[in-house]
Parts: C-alpha cells; sequence; structure tokens
C-alpha cells in the first residue's frame, strides 16, 4: 500500500485511528528496512521481532529505540490507540525529518 498522507489526515479527521496507526506502522517499518539494507543489503521484512533484532544489530541508538517502541506497540494490547498514534507520529517525523538532511 501505498502512503498517501492525503488519506493519512482524512483518516485521522474521522477517527479512524486503527487505520492511521496501521498506514504509519508501514511507513516506519520501510524506513527502518531500507536503514538496515545499507548494512545489509540482502535484508528482506519477515516479521516485527526480526526487525527489532536486526535494527538492535545494526543501526544508531534511536532508530533500535523505535524498533522497540513499533515492537512494543504492536504486542502489548495494554495501550491505547491515542497513545500508539501518538508515538508513531512521533517516529515518523524523526524518520522523515532526518532524510531531508542526509
Amino acid at each position: 500500500m501505498n502512503f498517501n498522507k492525503n488519506v493519512l489526515i482524512e483518516n485521522f479527521k474521522n477517527k479512524n485511528y486503527s487505520a492511521c496507526i496501521e498506514m504509519l506502522t508501514n511507513k516506519i517499518i520501510d524506513k527502518l528496512v531500507s536503514d538496515i539494507q545499507v548494512h545489509e543489503p540482502d535484508y528482506k521484512y519477515v516479521n516485527i521481532t526480526n526487525l527489532r533484532n536486526t535494527c538492535l544489530k545494526h543501526l544508531d541508538t534511536s532508530r533500535k529505540i523505535m524498533a522497540i517502541q513499533l515492537y512494543d506497540y504492536l504486542y502489548d494490547e495494554n495501550y491505547s490507540e491515542a497513545f500508539i498514534l501518538d508515538g508513531l507520529l512521533n517516529m515518523y517525523e524523526v524518520l522523515y525529518s532526518e532524510s531531508i538532511y542526509e
């Protein structure tokens, strides 16, 4: 699925937070995979556990923390949608604001 900011905004306005979470999660995963591929060119996304472990092996502290948080968001049912969405929006902002400086 392509990432479309307008669709994200529309889903947010309509309080379709689960769709926003899914879109942001996929976009963050894509970016982390891309970052891993700098160190391990043949890397392919398998699952969130593998992504987390590979990030811990290859990436900087900021991205390691993001991978751990992403893993936690997907497996810990105690987080509210609002909390997860806020965390994902912060991750997205960091990941994609940095890329304009690279």
